[in-house]
């Protein structure tokens, strides 16, 4: 059975994807995360709102990029998942 990402795990596979390969389109993300392109555009668009990634570059074919406060938000994603994936030992 394939387990399925929850928000959190898709928001910090974008986050991931911008800070290692720097500026994106939307198709090349949509790509790299696994998504169709209508939902790495959601995703994309509440970034931008949070001020988590900038977009730059034309209108037309913006490409994208992630902030420092994206990029604290990465850390702190990536820390919660460490913690909760311990085995208690």
């Amino acid at each position: 059975m394939v387990k399925r990402r929850t928000r959190y795990d898709i928001i910090r596979c974008v986050l991931e994807v911008l800070r290692i390969n720097g500026a994106m389109g939307i198709t090349r993300l949509s790509y790299a995360v696994n998504l169709p392109v209508d939902r790495t555009k959601r995703i994309v668009e509440e970034l931008l709102e949070k001020n988590f990634i900038s977009r730059i570059g034309e209108y037309d074919h913006p490409k994208y990029i992630i902030t420092a406060r994206g990029g604290e938000l990465l850390h702190a994603l990536e820390t919660v998942k460490n913690f909760l994936e311990e085995d208690g030992s």
